[in-house]
């Protein structure tokens, strides 16, 4: 790029750089009110001025980092010309953000690409996405970038920023900066501590902390650590004794439902656990997800930390087992139904049902334990045993090919909220039938075909 080009096209595109950057701070703004119950963040902002990044700034970037900017051949090409940044208050906070707002850009830019920075003591993640522009008649793609950090990680770039950044400061001082960066970064571990226990007994907690003579990073990152153990054990628990009774019934392929609340502290009875359980069931196809009863063989059971079910015929190869924790987290391991109609296959149709029925329990559960409509649900859906099995479809649905897969399994993540399973149930139900598909042989079936399926289901009709 020479120089008087970029100078150039700098004044051709600046107002619609400032325009973009205005825009995405909207945007985070209306982002951050509609997140405030389940999200701490502590500010939006744009760069220093409301400003976009200054031509002499850019033109020193270039020249310092020719590498980065040998590839590009025109200024619009670099992605952070605008830009803005997120603060939010704890480690937890960062990355809820990270996984919500990705989807949430996608819905309004293109060319949405998220990325963790994680060189040396810098931790942080950007976002790069663009905007069509009608620009001389032509339509031309501006970029912008959104940084996400913490409060503390935030502190940690401005004083690095003012001693070090680019001053070509090596050795010593660059190895003070990183041990200011661990230090940080465990305090962040240790307020989304705080902010759990901030409304339980934290009694026994304090007192081991206070034993602590010098706190460091590693310490912080141990007893996070130790809290995110205590969750998973159950999980772990739970799978352990569902896989033995799973294989027991000599079935292979199953489907796994794992749910928890990342950001709330619940804390529900075991009498309320069974009530909502039985009342969150959808009866509109076969078993329904966490099958049972409110009383008799089939009704839920108490245990040390929650409630449990199980329910399996061992003729037709039927299974399901499922618990819920008095912290709200559940865990459901199931046959699949296709095993009863057609060996060896999957309908796609049939598991767009089960997903988004998944959805809509996920959405009952919750909302009869009294979560709020913006607390954070994590779910996660694996598929297993699916090495050389077909994907189908039922009824009058034909898939005119053999679509096989080579791979046992798969798990999709995803973090949601009651409000967005309400008002976009597709959506979330492609973010797991997506990648599902496409492990058959590359398998894509249309979203407006999937979208019918899943508003007939919701409204109580199977097509």
């Amino acid at each position: 790029m020479e120089l008087e080009e970029i100078k150039k096209d700098y004044e051709k595109y600046k107002s619609y750089y400032e325009q973009l950057q205005q825009e995405v701070y909207d945007f985070l703004s209306k982002f951050k009110e509609q997140r405030k119950e389940s999200i701490d963040i502590y500010e939006v902002s744009q760069r220093p001025n409301n400003k976009i990044k200054e031509f002499d700034s850019i033109i020193k970037n270039i020249g310092e980092n020719p590498k980065k900017y040998k590839k590009i051949s025109k200024l619009i090409e670099i992605k952070d010309i605008a830009g803005d940044r997120i603060t939010c208050h704890c480690r937890s906070d960062r990355e809820a953000i990270r996984d919500i707002l990705f989807g949430e850009l996608k819905k309004q830019f293109i060319d949405v690409m998220a990325e963790e920075k994680n060189e040396g003591p810098y931790r942080a993640y950007h976002f790069n996405f663009a905007k069509e522009f009608d620009i001389d008649g032509n339509k031309e793609k501006l970029y912008c970038e959104i940084q996400s950090r913490t409060i503390l990680g935030n502190a940690w770039a401005i004083q690095d920023t003012k001693y070090l950044y680019k001053k070509g400061k090596e050795g010593e001082p660059q190895v003070l900066s990183m041990a200011v960066s661990d230090i940080l970064y465990g305090c962040e571990g240790l307020w989304d501590l705080v902010k759990m226990k901030s409304k339980e007994e934290t009694k026994g907690l304090v007192e081991e902390i206070l034993k602590i003579k010098t706190i460091t990073a590693e310490k912080f990152e141990t007893i996070e650590k130790e809290i995110r153990e205590e969750s998973n054990n159950w999980f772990d628990k739970n799978i352990e004794k569902a896989f033995a009774h799973l294989h027991a019934f000599d079935i292979d392929i199953f489907m796994e439902i794992k749910m928890y609340l990342p950001m709330s502290n619940l804390n529900i009875s075991k009498r309320e656990l069974r009530d909502a359980a039985i009342n969150s069931q959808i009866h509109t196809f076969g078993w329904p997800i966490a099958p049972g009863a409110r009383d008799g063989e089939y009704s839920p059971k108490p245990n040390d930390d929650g409630i449990v079910t199980e329910i399996a015929t061992k003729e037709d190869k039927s299974f399901d087992y499922w618990s819920i924790k008095q912290d709200g987290s559940f865990y459901l391991l199931k046959s699949i139904f296709e095993e009863k109609r057609k060996p060896n296959y999957l309908f796609f149709d049939t598991r767009t049902i089960r997903i988004t029925e998944t959805l809509m329990y996920a959405r009952n559960l919750y909302s009869n334990l009294k979560l709020g409509k913006e607390e954070l649900i994590t779910i996660i859906i694996k598929h297993g045993g699916l090495k050389g099995k077909i994907m189908g479809a039922t009824g009058n649905r034909l898939i005119t090919s053999e679509y096989k897969s080579v791979e046992n399994q798969i798990s999709t993540t995803i973090v949601t909220t009651i409000k967005e399973i309400e008002e976009n149930t597709t959506n979330l139900v492609l973010k797991f039938t997506t990648p599902l598909f496409e492990l058959f042989d590359f398998l894509s079936i249309e979203d407006r075909i999937i979208d019918d399926i899943v508003r007939n289901y919701l409204a109580g009709k199977i097509i």
